[in-house]
């Protein structure tokens, strides 16, 4: 098999993934390489018109589509019939290529291949580490038609975009608030009922959400992953760069609707308007007695 065979079969089975890999894909790669996957597939899917088919191209009879050889046709008709050929020796998943297996493997081994130049991280996919590599330089690719925000994850996007909608179909039965994810509701609930069951190892701190303890344990190591490129000060969160650059650069996107100040900091903004509305910036819960 030559070399361009080789390219061609992986771009052909690299797009006809495994259903349940579909999502953690389109997660982690960007714009740009899914653009090439596209171009890769092309290389292996026949476009010609219907009545120019090269002698050794063959089609599929349920979809249509085309490819230059039988082989590719092969590999193309297990989604149909629902052939995964390769399944595990550890557990009873199985896969239709040969590579989705070996990535597979990497969860029982452990084995993690890829490693960051940057720091002391590894990862089994190579596509986690182009995901982490975005902590680093703070790359955002996807981004918002309807607003100006980006995000490192298409995932992130795909939340935000719920936040231009007005359904909010989870409401709280202790107040009034209402959630566009259920997600949210659950971790609202956790303010009325004081439950905190995430909880440090290392002192007596606990937490409602699994996050605050990731960001809270950085305290312990004091690890600050998160440098700024224009002085030397770094940061637990990648969030408290991204603040923390306006400082350079004299952002301040958080205006005010009733005056012209501006403010580089959303909680600035937010104890601002108590000065117009008189009201305290801050409310707190009591917790629902059981």
């Amino acid at each position: 098999m030559t070399d361009k065979d080789h390219k061609e079969l992986y771009a052909l089975s690299s797009t006809e993934v495994e259903e349940n890999d579909t999502e953690q894909i389109s997660e982690q790669q960007t714009p740009e390489k899914r653009h090439q996957d596209t171009r890769n597939h092309r290389d292996s899917v026949d476009n010609s018109k219907p009545n120019s088919h090269k002698e050794d191209s063959a089609c599929c009879q349920i979809c249509g589509k085309c490819f230059r050889t039988q082989k590719y046709l092969s590999v193309h008709i297990r989604i149909h019939r629902g052939e995964k050929p390769y399944p595990c020796e550890f557990c009873d998943k199985a896969f239709r290529h040969n590579h989705n297996l070996k990535c597979h493997l990497r969860t029982h081994t452990g084995e993690k291949p890829y490693s960051c130049h940057l720091c002391e991280k590894s990862f089994k996919q190579s596509n986690d580490l182009s995901r982490h590599l975005r902590t680093h330089t703070g790359e955002k690719p996807y981004s918002c038609k309807l607003c100006d925000k980006s995000f490192q994850q298409n995932g992130s996007l795909t939340r935000h975009l719920k936040s231009h909608s007005d359904k909010k179909l989870h409401s709280c039965h202790v107040c009034e608030k209402s959630f566009r994810q259920s997600s949210h509701l659950t971790s609202h609930l956790k303010i009325h009922t004081c439950e905190k069951p995430y909880s440090c190892h290392l002192c007596d701190k606990s937490f409602r959400k699994n996050q605050n303890l990731t960001i809270h344990l950085k305290i312990h190591t004091a690890e600050k992953p998160y440098s700024c490129h224009l002085c030397d000060k770094s940061f637990r969160q990648s969030k408290n760069l991204t603040t923390h650059l306006r400082t350079h650069t004299g952002d301040k996107r958080y205006s005010c609707k009733l005056c012209d100040k501006s403010f580089g900091l959303s909680h600035h903004l937010t104890n601002h308007l108590s000065t117009h509305t008189g009201e305290k910036p801050h409310s707190y819960h009591r917790c629902v007695k059981k």
